[in-house]
């Protein structure tokens, strides 16, 4: 279907390689020793992995980053899009945070993957819900991260961080742990602007992951 979206994640193993997975084709599994091999060969592993033909095909990068100070680790994930500079940008700003000892305990404190790294998704204002969720499993949490936090209320902060989930309802036992779109009056059309907004006139818990469906 020309109008599905398909997000392809392109990890970097550093040694081993380039990975390839993608939400929305759960069987694909494939590799690459380069970047630039896996994008050559990204059609036809694509083709092979099930996408649908026409399909919106949506490159992320991601990579592997072990944490200063300690053996944790997170991933930090940016999309090859119009807005790659400063998704990038975003992911440097997110190194110097992981470089301080106190911002970092507090950056790494939140919710992680069933494999125990924190996912850092490097974000921009107009990122919306559904394409943010379109991301993510089922299930898993992410923080988004935006370097546009200096532009905002009360400005002054290297990133702006706002946990976030992929699921029907919170985990059982977590539900008050977890703000439900609803209650906050967002939708999947609502940005990431809209949820810092929201975050900001209390809508939010300020450290609660937000739940999309």
């Amino acid at each position: 279907m020309a109008n599905e979206v398909v997000h392809v994640l392109l990890t970097d193993y550093g040694q081993y390689g380039w990975g390839i997975t993608s939400p929305q084709l759960p069987e694909l599994v494939g590799g690459r020793d380069s970047f630039r091999e896996m994008c050559a060969d990204l059609k036809d592993i694509l083709a092979f992995g099930g996408a649908p033909e026409g399909a919106q095909v949506v490159v992320h990068r991601q990579m592997y980053v072990v944490v200063p100070g300690g053996d944790e680790a997170c991933i930090v994930r940016f999309a090859k899009d119009e807005y790659e500079f400063d998704r990038f940008e975003a992911g440097m700003r997110l190194t110097g945070v992981l470089r301080d000892a106190d911002q970092r305990a507090k950056i790494m404190a939140g919710p992680k993957l069933a494999t125990g790294e924190r996912l850092f998704i490097c974000a921009v204002p107009s990122d919306t819900v559904r394409w943010l969720s379109e991301q993510l499993l089922p299930g898993e949490v992410a923080s988004l991260v935006s370097s546009f936090a200096d532009e905002w209320i009360g400005g002054g902060k290297p990133i702006a961080e706002m946990p976030f989930g992929h699921a029907a309802k919170a985990p059982e036992g977590q539900e008050k742990h977890w703000s439900p779109l609803s209650d906050a009056g967002l939708t999947a059309d609502s940005t990431l602007a809209d949820m810092l907004m929201a975050r900001e006139a209390g809508k939010i818990d300020k450290d609660a992951p937000l739940v999309a469906c």
